[in-house]
């Protein structure tokens, strides 16, 4: 090296922490969707993703015929929330009537919840 090259001994950064003050969120809920085999079922009453700025979404289904002759499901509900530091999304479906294989599968009431709640959204620089 030539003289006045400067040659370093050691190497660090460090960051700094900024909060933000607008949290992004996100979300989505479905009532009712799978994969029977070959078949594909749904997404029915699908609330789509919820926007990064929060709010609340909402999709329902009366009544629903599954493909290939699989069976039925009855009042699909989804929704999903956000807003504060929380996101959540639930879905339910009140009757499900599934036949696989030559197998009579059904529930009356299924239903599916989840929540995350976050604190400040910290940026490093």
């Amino acid at each position: 090296m030539a003289d006045g090259d400067d040659i370093p001994t050691s190497m660090s950064s460090a960051g700094t922490a900024m909060a933000t003050t607008s949290p992004e969120f996100s979300g989505q809920a479905t009532g009712l969707s799978g994969v029977v085999g070959p078949v594909t079922i749904g997404p029915l009453a699908d609330t789509g993703p919820l926007p990064s700025s929060g709010g609340a979404l909402h999709a329902s289904l009366l009544s629903a015929t599954l493909p290939a002759g699989l069976g039925s499901a009855d009042t699909l509900s989804a929704s999903t929330v956000g807003g504060d530091q929380t996101s959540s999304a639930e879905a339910t479906v009140a009757t499900v009537t599934l036949t696989v294989a030559g197998n009579n599968i059904s529930a009356t009431l299924i239903r599916a919840q989840a929540s995350a709640t976050c604190g400040p959204k910290m940026m490093f620089g």
